[in-house]
């Protein structure tokens, strides 16, 4: 009795959330591995046919590694979710393009400097390695953007791609 009124608060709990409509409960569920102590779940989605993810609860299993600790988790197969999204026709969006900031002589402090501040606001930086030589611009690809770093300080774009990747 005390496993169904457990089971009907996490159903409530789930209810505030608004997720009932993904739930489905099945009493009869057993799982061979014996270290869980409580609910175990499986995790579904269309066009999979199998659990995408499984877990449940576990009060003792963490005291093993040196904590008596309790927890609850899951696993989740990442080639699964990859083949999931496929079937469904969802891709990941298409990612900015990292930004390749090069500098004029003098500037590689400088140039560092923004890179990292870039990097800590959540952008994908590559750093030239060196100088910038109008004669023979960065290698880098054709796709990619292009900041310059220049002697009075100021950035300049040598090639902006789009607008994901301006800062």
């Amino acid at each position: 009795m005390a496993a169904l009124d457990n089971l009907r608060a996490v159903l409530h709990v789930l209810r505030d959330y608004n997720c009932l409509r993904y739930i489905s409960i099945d009493l009869g569920m057993l799982q061979s591995l014996n270290y869980y102590t409580g609910i175990i779940f499986k995790g579904f989605t269309y066009g999979l046919g199998f659990p995408l993810f499984s877990g449940g609860r576990y009060d003792h299993l963490v005291r093993s590694f040196g904590r008596d600790l309790t927890a609850t988790g899951f696993s989740m197969g990442v080639s699964l979710a990859q083949t999931a999204l496929q079937r469904q026709g969802k891709g990941p969006d298409d990612p900015a393009k990292p930004i390749w900031i090069t500098y004029e002589e003098g500037k590689r402090a400088a140039a560092l400097r923004l890179a990292d501040e870039l990097r800590r606001s959540g952008k994908d930086v590559v750093c030239d390695c060196d100088a910038y030589n109008r004669a023979d611009p960065p290698k880098c690809p054709k796709d990619q953007p292009i900041l310059l770093v220049k002697v009075n300080g100021t950035t300049e774009w040598i090639r902006e791609v789009n607008a994901k990747c301006s800062i």
